[in-house]
């Protein structure tokens, strides 16, 4: 009678002997090792190169030789005796990026939350594939795209800082699609990159979404000379909005004891906005060290005039 061999993955397998020395390659020619303790499953093996290389487990795809494993997590590889076990991962997210193209808001939240938790190493394609559904895709879907890609970004990366720019000029952009823009750029700048303290300041002047994001950006410049003057310029913008934020800005930007910006948020205590008000009692507190009192102060310039003639 004719004889089936066994194929070499087979789900009901069960190898028993020692732990097994698995060498895992990429196409890019990177590597990695590791021992896997019998039953091999697909899902053990996939979380392991996922600890390393930080590609999540529905982008993998495994070669065992010619042989295309299984993708079910359950599925037990058979292991060679006494030799290691030899796999090529290769990149797979055709199947994500089918999911963006649904009507369902759930599948396609679930596919950018997977494209989104990629490593730099292997960034770059996700990348690439969602520059191009951010060209295609619903104006409702653009924002949570570009949250995604500043999830992958590196400081420095010049198609970003363009891309945060188109969406922060256009007229047509939502407050969230900005927002989100924002978020791109404080993922990609350093305390070098000067030329995008006058665009995010720009932005205090903006939708309370945007100014929030703008506000949180502004952080990587703290201490930074040029960041600080081009804030306290929007400490006399007629929105109180924008004033708010520019102060809560300062709070961050400033260094204690600047007396410049002691004494402009000293003049924010007579704002005719309650909010802004409050805003510089709590900066002040902030850039001068003095301790917050629990009494409740009426008179907040009079408060500050004798904590600052005390000091």
């Amino acid at each position: 009678p004719k004889v089936t061999p066994i194929p070499y993955s087979h789900p009901s397998l069960v190898c028993i002997s020692m732990a097994i020395p698995v060498v895992v390659l990429a196409i890019t020619g990177d590597e990695i090792q590791f021992n896997v303790e019998p039953p091999i499953k697909i899902g053990t093996l996939k979380q392991h190169i996922f600890t390393t290389w930080v590609v999540p487990p529905e982008c993998q795809q495994l070669l065992l030789g010619n042989q295309l494993l299984e993708p079910a997590s359950d599925h037990v590889v058979d292991c060679p005796p006494d030799d290691t076990l030899v796999l090529t991962m290769l990149l797979s997210i055709e199947g994500q990026l089918a999911s963006l193209k649904s009507e369902s808001s759930w599948q396609t939240d679930k596919a950018l939350r997977i494209l989104g938790s990629f490593g730099s190493k292997f960034s770059r394609p996700v990348l690439g594939a969602l520059q191009e559904h951010l060209n295609t895709c619903r104006r409702t879907e653009v924002a949570k795209t570009l949250r995604t890609m500043a999830e992958l970004l590196q400081p420095g990366d010049e198609f970003a800082m363009t891309l945060a720019n188109q969406y922060l000029h256009d007229t047509t952009s939502t407050g969230d699609m900005q927002a989100a823009a924002v978020t791109v750029l404080a993922k990609i700048m350093s305390e070098e990159n000067t030329s995008a303290i006058s665009l995010l300041s720009h932005c205090l002047t903006q939708s309370a979404v945007v100014r929030v994001a703008a506000v949180n950006a502004l952080h990587v410049f703290a201490g930074n000379e040029q960041a600080v003057l081009a804030v306290r310029q929007h400490l006399d913008h007629p929105d109180f909005g924008s004033r708010y934020s520019a102060i809560q800005a300062l709070q961050v930007l400033s260094e204690k004891g600047d007396e410049d910006v002691i004494s402009d948020l000293c003049k924010c205590l007579i704002d005719k906005d309650p909010n802004v008000r409050f805003a510089a009692d709590t900066a002040l507190h902030h850039v001068t060290g003095h301790p917050h009192e629990e009494d409740t102060h009426h008179d907040l310039r009079g408060k500050w005039t004798r904590a600052l003639r005390a000091c």
